[in-house]
Formats: C-alpha cells, structure tokens, sequence
C-alpha cells in the first residue's frame, strides 16, 4: 500500500520533506566507484538509468533510492533534496556510480520509502516543476 495518495497531496509532500529535513543527520556522503555499464563509462547527470542498468547488468548490486541533500545553511530558509539513486554492494556499502557535476559533493540520504512510492513522487516532482526537487522550507 503506497505511502501516499494518487497523486501525492501538497500536505503529504510537505510533511515527507520535513520526516527528510529531520533525517538530515542520518545523510552521508557516497564514495564515487568509476564503473563500466554495457562496456562504456556511465552517464553523468543519469542516475536512476546508470543504476538500473548496473543493477540489472550486475545483479549483486542493489539500487538505493533517495535524496542529495542541499542545505545552504542558517541564512537559507529552505533545504533542496534532489532525487538521486547509488548502488549498494552485496556487503551494503553505498556505491555513487554517476559521475555528477556539481561543484561539491553532496550528502546522499536514502529515501525510506517503497520503490514504487520514490518513482511515483518523482514523477510528480517533475511535472510540476520540472525538476525531482523536494524543498523543505525550515521553520524561523
């Protein structure tokens, strides 16, 4: 049974962000493992695709759904978590698999919820803004 309503609810959304803003300390920052997926390097910036495929192609390797946290600090009043996929390995370590460019790293926390709840929220996130960006707006 989905987490959320069909479609996700503003109060729904609001309230998984602020469970997301609360976990922030649990976030850590994911190693990047160079891999080969179907013989050629993975794809920056494609991270749910590059992990599929591993995952499929590779299937020791189990994807990890969650969020790059974006905090841009006290005098910030919101919090950014970006949708982000890394692999797990068969020992459970965290793999980041996609070669990102972003100017500095970013603190991954996974995401806590079912894989059909983290696409359907996406998919949501995106046609709405365009983007799979929660914000959570923190509370002066």
């Amino acid at each position: 049974m989905s987490k959320f309503s069909d479609p996700p609810t503003e109060p729904e959304l609001v309230a998984y962000a602020a469970t997301l803003h609360a976990r922030m300390h649990e976030a850590q920052f994911v190693p990047f493992t160079q891999v080969n997926i179907a013989g050629a390097p993975a794809r920056p910036n494609n991270c749910h695709e590059n992990v599929n495929l591993l995952a499929e192609e590779n299937p020791t390797f189990t994807a990890v759904r969650g969020w790059l946290c974006v905090d841009g600090g006290p005098l910030s009043p919101t919090v950014d978590f970006l949708s982000h996929s890394v692999v797990a390995d068969p020992s459970g370590n965290l793999h980041e698999v996609t070669p990102l460019r972003a100017l500095e790293p970013r603190p991954f926390l996974p995401a806590l919820i079912s894989e059909e709840d983290f696409a359907y929220v996406v998919e949501v996130l995106v046609r709405l803004s365009g983007q799979g960006t929660l914000v959570h707006h923190k509370k002066p």
